[in-house]
């Protein structure tokens, strides 16, 4: 797939999670010395929540990518026992 300029890296990084049938989702906020704060998440009925906090916004992202087990970002093509089966 080929990119315009105005995509940015976290659009791309959120790409293979979405594609798997993740919920995610980012917000920024500011901690009590008025440091930003990213925190994104990720959610899959099957797999369960992912949240990390950073920073700054793309290795927040980068954060959440290494956070999913590869398995769970290809698992639309198993069925729910092989899941259970594969992590036992």
């Amino acid at each position: 797939m080929g990119y315009g300029a105005a995509v940015k890296y976290w659009e791309i990084i959120l790409e293979n999670p979405r594609d798997a049938g993740w919920n995610c989702g980012s917000m920024t906020t500011t901690d009590g010395k008025g440091r930003s704060i990213w925190v994104v998440a990720a959610k899959r009925e099957d797999a369960g929540s992912f949240i990390v906090h950073a920073d700054q916004e793309l290795p927040a992202f980068l954060e959440l990518e290494s956070a999913i087990p590869p398995l769970f970002l290809r698992a639309q093509q198993f069925s729910d026992s092989t899941i259970r089966e594969l992590l036992l």
